[in-house]
């Protein structure tokens, strides 16, 4: 452990690699010269992967140069022959990710036929980059700690990145959103890419993390000003998975934890003690050492698992893919078991109250648990316009008064108290605890990737990839109903890709990629909430046909208890379709590079919601007087559940979406190597991205400050009447308004697109041949997509809110209470026109669809963000293995 410690202290200093963070191949090159350092033009340059022994021949041009792109990240050989020269191999290459390594070789007079041999690793600075990051090799990703597994979040250890002290340990559980790790300044979020194809979820964060015997590397730019990079103001992720090799390889891990090891949560140990001391009071002494001699908290523990293997494709006597065609095919998951962590503490109504007995209540505070007859309602002689009630006699209820339909089966959900108060004097809140409510995590993932040389001049990869994952937490029913009250985040994921590499010459190179990444989210329910109907549980059948196939158990709240029932749940559909093209062209001193990307952000969704019913219990209709504030929740909210008076009742009736926004990119740039040592670069990246619009136009898009709605002369004129001295009526002006996407909104997409100009330079001059000082600029702009920005459904989404009363019980708009029928019988009453429910107004509303309520909104010629970047640094080798 101590050396491992060392070695992740060390990635903090270490190599620092350039290149394109997007990209995560890289280049190899240099110059060839004599014995004098003349450029020697025509020489023949083979770059040879030696583990899958494909290569890549170059001829040099007339300055001596030659450049291999698009090089996958390995052990590599550069050979050198020309006629009236001795050959010249350079051996032991490590190439890491996303670099430019640079391979001067240095020919002698000689026969071709001779051989000269030189070993050597590529040095560890880049005289001719200016971009700056941190890359993870392969060593790091598998033997640096990080619990469960998930290298990923070795991206905290990045200088320029700022982390939160979050200390989920588990990727798939959001690494990457900008409360986790982010640029300084946190202008934006990152963009992740695996193999140079776009890995974005919902929002910021990656859709799909690797598991560590998958990662061959992977790289965190937060200083990048290659034209190429785009899309993003804050960091950018570059992964590279596996490849296979001529030689079969695999490997496995395991990892395990039990919950044990931890140290004990203070109420979990406190609980502990006082079941000890409960049973020492007794006088149980043997109960008493039992417990003792027990665990102070429950078992938990995870299992950590995965598996790979690679190599070439042999289909015996059919197929040899040595040299030519490889695969690398890994899986992993998890499967974690422990407790929650932070949700244990409940308040439930006591064993007493469940029968309507509330009188303990009243020694803790009668004033303010005392519980009033909702039936005893009438005006208060002595404030005229307020409205009093009568106690309930030793606040105990009668059982013929318990009339709610949906009582009995509500009460069987609830597990009894276990935590009583120290004091009878003391409310009984938290006063059920749950150690052993569980936090469950499971996870399987599988991934494949093929290598494919087909020639020299005709490279192709692709790789596919699959996750599941599942949560159970916070389940604090599991006891009498495991699964009634779970939730937690689920997610699938499903990415492909594909990439070609073209080389007609030397000096010519095209790359052409492609890929999709599904990804879903949602807070999935086991099958226990959704079996119940609301007819089920004691409630009307019509609500059974509001609900239709999206039923789950009723939602009902009591102030100041937990709350009981779902909504229903469903997936958000994140997907991003991508083409990108890269052209580059050597000519004398420049190299040239410029190309396109195409995106597609797409997001579909729209949650079911509250479809059978959520009905709040509060003190409305058991407190003493219609205007007091000395009465409690407690027992309150209870008593009014167990007569089956809500308070309100409300119901949704929700639309769905699907928004979309296209993004287009393309760049060009221009690597002016002016001397040996001074190396120019000349760059501009322009981008545009289109506003989000909804499939049918569902949407609000944003406010209008000058519009005139149906309000704005009414509300003038009824000023105008009894202006105040400080406001005359002329002045006072009620405008504005919301806006919907359409013909006669903003258009069709919100915000506006927007074009921008990413401007990139920079310089490295190489000092020493181990001492290089470079700088650079750059702008860069934030994205705004669909899948990072949720659509307000205003008009199309509605919730119909009944009260059971206006006028504090003096009459019943549902139900009848006075001759022992609950509002529940019946809470939504058939109205005059025959509708029981508010329909969806669309956007019929217009300018007031958001008219009376608080509103948070973009302006519809909103900007992105822009952050300018510039730095300057010096870097020095030491050795052959220390870079400062």
């Amino acid at each position: 452990m101590t050396i491992r410690m060392v070695r992740a202290l060390l990635l903090v200093y270490g190599s620092v690699a350039t290149l394109c963070a997007q990209e995560t191949r890289s280049v190899i090159f240099g110059r060839v010269t004599d014995a004098q350092n003349a450029a020697i033009a025509g020489a023949a340059v083979s770059v040879t992967n030696t583990d899958t022994n494909t290569a890549v021949n170059l001829t040099t041009n007339e300055t001596g140069y030659y450049e291999a792109n698009f090089v996958l990240p390995g052990n590599y050989r550069v050979t050198v022959t020309m006629a009236g020269f001795k050959k010249t191999v350079r051996s032991g290459i490590e190439l890491a990710l996303n670099t430019r390594a640079e391979i001067d070789v240095s020919l002698q007079i000689g026969e071709s036929a001779e051989t000269l041999s030189v070993t050597g690793e590529a040095p560890l600075i880049d005289p001719s980059s200016v971009s700056s990051g941190r890359v993870m090799e392969n060593r790091d990703v598998m033997d640096l700690p990080t619990f469960n597994n998930s290298p990923l979040m070795l991206i905290k250890l990045a200088p320029g990145i700022q982390a939160s002290n979050n200390r989920r340990y588990n990727g798939v559980n959001g690494l990457g959103g900008t409360a986790e790790a982010h640029n300084i300044g946190a202008v934006g979020g990152s963009d992740w890419s695996i193999d140079g194809v776009p890995d974005v979820g919902n929002g910021y964060t990656a859709a799909y993390l690797p598991y560590s015997t998958t990662i061959q590397e992977y790289k965190v730019a937060t200083q990048d000003f290659d034209a190429s990079v785009g899309h993003t103001s804050g960091a950018s992720i570059a992964i590279l998975t596996k490849s296979g090799t001529n030689d079969y390889h695999g490997d496995a891990t395991w990892e395990f934890w039990q919950q044990r090891w931890n140290g004990t949560r203070f109420f979990i140990k406190q609980a502990y003690f006082k079941s000890i001391a409960a049973a020492e009071a007794s006088g149980n002494h043997a109960l008493a050492e039992q417990l003792r001699n027990s665990p102070q908290q429950p078992s938990g523990h995870d299992n950590d698992y995965g598996a790979a293997i690679g190599g070439p494709v042999i289909i015996p006597k059919v197929f040899n893919g040595k040299n030519k065609l490889f695969f690398f095919f890994s899986f992993d998951g998890f499967d974690d078991r422990k407790t929650t962590e932070s949700t244990f503490n409940h308040t439930l109504p006591t064993a007493a109250n469940r029968q309507g007995d509330f009188s303990d209540l009243l020694a803790i505070n009668a004033t303010k648990y005392q519980i009033y007859d909702p039936l005893t309602v009438r005006p208060d002689p002595a404030r005229p316009g307020h409205y009093i009630r009568d106690p309930i006699p030793g606040n105990i209820l009668p059982k013929s008064r318990i009339i709610n339909p949906v009582y009995p089966t509500y009460l069987k959900f609830l597990p009894n108290p276990n935590n009583p108060p120290a004091s009878a004097s003391l409310e009984p809140l938290n006063n059920y605890l749950d150690p052993a409510e569980p936090y469950n995590w499971f996870y399987e993932a599988f991934a494949n990737r093929y290598d494919y040389s087909m020639s020299e001049k005709h490279h192709f990869f692709g790789r596919w990839s699959w996750l599941k994952y599942r949560e159970n937490r916070q389940d604090w029913t599991y006891a009498t109903d495991p699964g009634l009250m779970t939730n937690g985040v689920n997610r699938n994921n499903l990415g492909l890709m594909a990439d070609y590499v073209f080389t007609p010459s030397a000096s010519t190179v095209f790359d052409i990629s492609a890929g999709t990444n599904f990804n879903q989210e949602g807070n999935i329910l086991t099958s226990t909430a959704l079996q119940f109907t609301p007819s089920s549980v004691g409630l009307p059948a019509y609500l059974d046909a509001k609900a239709g196939a999206n039923h789950a158990l009723p939602i009902t709240s009591f102030s100041g208890y937990d709350t009981l029932g779902q909504s229903v749940p469903a997936w958000t559909h994140y997907q991003i379709l991508s083409i990108k093209g890269n052209a580059l062209h050597i000519r004398g001193a420049h190299t040239f590079r410029g190309g396109i990307d195409v995106r597609d952000h797409r997001r579909l969704g729209g949650d079911p919601g509250v479809t059978s019913g959520s009905f709040a219990f509060d003190n409305r209709f058991t407190s003493g007087a219609d205007d007091t504030t000395t009465a409690g929740s407690l027992g309150h909210s209870w008593a009014a559940f167990m007569m089956g008076l809500p308070t309100t009742s409300s119901v949704d009736t929700n639309a769905t979406y699907a928004t979309s926004n296209p993004y287009f990119g393309w760049y060009g740039q221009d690597n002016w190597r002016i001397s040996p040592k001074l190396t120019l670069i000349l760059g501009l990246r322009m981008e545009y991205e289109f506003g989000i619009k909804e499939r049918y136009n569902r949407l609000i898009a944003g406010f209008d400050p000058t519009a005139s709605s149906a309000i704005t002369t009414l509300a003038q004129a009824a000023y105008a009447k009894n202006p105040v001295p400080e406001l005359s009526a002329s002045a006072f002006s009620v405008l504005g308004g919301s806006l919907y996407t359409g013909p006669n909104g903003t258009g069709a997409r919100f915000p506006a697109g927007q074009l921008m100009w990413l401007p990139r330079i920079g310089a490295a001059y190489q000092i020493t041949p181990k001492t290089v000082v470079r700088g650079g600029y750059g702008i860069y702009y934030d994205t705004l997509n669909a899948q990072n920005l949720s659509p307000d459904l205003s008009g199309f989404s509605r919730t119909t809110t009944n009260q059971s009363s206006n006028d504090f019980g003096q009459t019943w708009l549902a139900g009848d209470p006075r001759n022992g029928i609950s509002p529940l019988t019946n809470p939504f009453p058939l109205r005059a026109d025959g509708t029981r429910f508010d329909a969806p107004t669309g956007n019929g509303l217009g300018l007031l669809a958001k008219d009376g309520s608080g509103w948070t909104f973009l302006d519809p010629n909103f900007r992105r963000a822009r952050e300018q970047r510039w730095r300057i640094d010096l870097q020095h080798q030491f050795g052959g293995n220390m870079m400062v």
